[in-house]
């Protein structure tokens, strides 16, 4: 669906913004159509298993 899509392009992105930029959480929340860091948070929990600030450390 295109919901499914817009999610995984929502993932891909923040992982790639993640690893490849030094921008913080939350630009990059507010970047891929999150209004509330709080929500990325929740999100990328769910996608990865870890924190965005967890998974650019292991990156």
């Amino acid at each position: 669906s295109e919901e499914a899509l817009i999610k995984k392009s929502q993932e891909d992105i923040s992982k790639n913004l993640l690893t490849t930029t030094k921008r913080n959480i939350v630009e990059i929340a507010f970047e891929t159509g999150f209004s509330e860091q709080s929500a990325f948070n929740r999100a990328f929990k769910r996608w990865t298993g870890l924190s965005p600030l967890e998974y650019r450390k292991q990156e």
